[in-house]
């Protein structure tokens, strides 16, 4: 939801002029277009947090580690009910939303670990497998 109120209040003055003169399908085709650009968006900084929390190597404590493997495996099950929910409804905007926040969970998530990993002391060791 915030993804999209911001995307509004960036591009709309942009597209103010144009958007009168789109109609209701150009606006909603606009609108679901935008969404598959940030879904775009969202993979590549997922997979290049990924790629930084496995190439930093370094070692978090494995019940903390244990913790996000849990959590990184619900926004992955969410994301994939999310992208399911999207594949048999495409015009509908809200499973869109919805996936676009989960993959926000999952950069969060990742960039936590990526934190975490540059202040912990090597006590165990971390499953890198994201």
């Amino acid at each position: 939801m915030l993804l999209v109120v911001v995307g509004a209040l960036t591009l709309g003055p942009r597209f103010a002029g144009q958007a009168s003169s789109m109609s209701q399908l150009d606006k909603i085709q606009f609108t679901l277009d935008k969404l598959d650009e940030a879904e775009i968006h969202y993979q590549k900084a997922i997979k290049a947090l990924a790629e930084a929390v496995e190439a930093q190597g370094r070692q978090v404590d494995p019940q903390i580690a244990q913790v996000f493997r849990t959590n990184l495996e619900i926004v992955n099950n969410s994301i994939l009910a999310c992208k399911q929910a999207v594949l048999s409804d495409p015009q509908n905007l809200e499973p869109r939303q919805f996936l676009l926040a989960a993959y926000k969970q999952k950069t969060d998530l990742l960039d936590m670990l990526m934190h975490l990993q540059d202040e912990s002391s090597p006590q165990g060791s971390l499953d890198n497998s994201l």
